[in-house]
């Protein structure tokens, strides 16, 4: 039978700096997952290198709601559980012989975060359908990080067993130490919470308060500008993140400049029940449903506080849309939206949408034609800034 192999001081230096390099690693994937989830959410035409194919996308896994966990982003959570590896790393210069409660920390650390790890990895398999690279890259600097302290803490004990011929002793956690990593945790989280700004929560003014909407002469609802001198016409889908996110900085934009922009919306759901060209199979389900919605509570003059209803509750949960919290948030009747949902009228107005959307050679959300010509995803900045500056 092969004998365990005893620690050296040689070896002993090695786990140490392999930790400080796969610790760093880590902090820095988790840093950069910061950067990226803030843009993801704030630049309309950013995209992060890892946005590959649909199955391969840091941006879809910013996007969905467990990328932000007790009201702080996941990428924090990263940056804090790196900064306690750092933390309880013993210094260079202690006899590595005595490092064994250190290194029993480092141990529960990593098993914690990597059962951590895993649960996210399956949230993303299974809940999100969506992997991110920079999020692999982060488990396996826990994992590894977990191993070497199991290493390094097996062969510190024997060492000792082989050296002292005694039995090893449960190691003492540092208890002045751990108090102030207890006290630098909370304070972090807290700073956290009163100066991260929610940047993720798109917030917006109601539209009847100081800013002017209605409908087109082919019905369909407008806001802004009753002169503009710069008209987007909107083709989106409830269920698109980028939608979301750019329906949100033009509405910013509009708040603005009152007077010179108007958003003119369409609906174009890449829902296979309703738009089974463009998408023949399966692809965010339920999203024609909701643009029927809103066909409804434009007619009832409702079109605006249903279009931000459904956004919110879009980016706040995983779930079916319930028609009665809808119904609440807009002041329309609960029944009528269900009977909304069956309406063979609504049905042709939203066919005519996306018919209309792809004429234009629309294949995808979001889309927007100004002064007659397609622009897919974002708008270019001249053309904002014709009117901007």
């Amino acid at each position: 039978m092969r004998r365990p192999i005893n620690l050296t001081t040689k070896s002993y230096f090695t786990y140490y700096y392999s930790t400080i390099l796969v610790v760093l690693l880590g902090l820095a994937a988790s840093l950069y997952s910061c950067y990226s989830h803030y843009l993801i959410y704030t630049d309309i035409g950013y995209s992060s290198f890892c946005a590959l194919t649909q199955s391969i996308n840091c941006d879809t896994v910013a996007q969905s709601p467990w990328s932000i966990f007790l009201g702080i982003p996941m990428s924090w959570w990263g940056v804090i559980s790196f900064t306690s590896y750092l933390f309880f790393l013993p210094s260079p210069k202690k006899n590595w012989q005595e490092t064994a409660s250190y290194w029993n920390i480092l141990l529960i650390f990593g098993i914690v975060y990597s059962i951590f790890s895993v649960t996210l990895g399956i949230i993303s398999a299974t809940q999100i359908h969506s992997i991110c690279i920079v999020c692999l890259t982060v488990y396996a600097c826990h994992f590894t990080l977990t191993y070497i302290s199991w290493l390094v803490k097996k062969r510190i004990a024997l060492h000792k067993a082989t050296s002292d011929g005694a039995s090893v002793h449960k190691p003492k956690i540092p208890a002045r130490q751990f108090a102030l990593f207890v006290f630098g945790v909370l304070v972090a989280i807290l700073s956290l919470k009163l100066f991260l700004p929610a940047y993720w929560l798109f917030p917006l003014a109601p539209p009847d308060q100081h800013i002017k909407h209605g409908i087109t002469s082919n019905l369909h609802p407008w806001i802004g500008a009753e002169h503009p001198q710069l008209t987007i016409e909107e083709f989106s889908d409830y269920q698109c993140f980028q939608c979301s996110k750019m329906h949100f900085f033009l509405r910013k934009l509009i708040a603005r400049y009152p007077d010179k922009i108007r958003l003119v919306h369409r609906n174009f759901p890449l829902d296979n029940s309703v738009n089974s060209i463009v998408t023949p199979t399966p692809f965010h389900v339920g999203s024609g449903k909701l643009a029927m919605l809103a066909i409804y509570a434009m007619s009832k003059g409702k079109f605006w506080e249903m279009n931000d209803a459904i956004y919110e509750m879009i980016r706040n949960r995983n779930k079916e849309i319930s028609l009665s919290e809808l119904a609440k948030k807009t002041g329309l009747n609960a029944n009528n939206l269900a009977r909304a949902l069956k309406s063979k009228e609504i049905a042709e107005l939203l066919r005519r949408d996306i018919w209309r959307g792809m004429k234009l050679g629309l294949t995808g959300t979001p889309g927007f034609v100004i002064k007659g010509k397609l622009y897919m995803g974002t708008i270019p900045s001249d053309i904002l800034n014709q009117v901007t500056r």
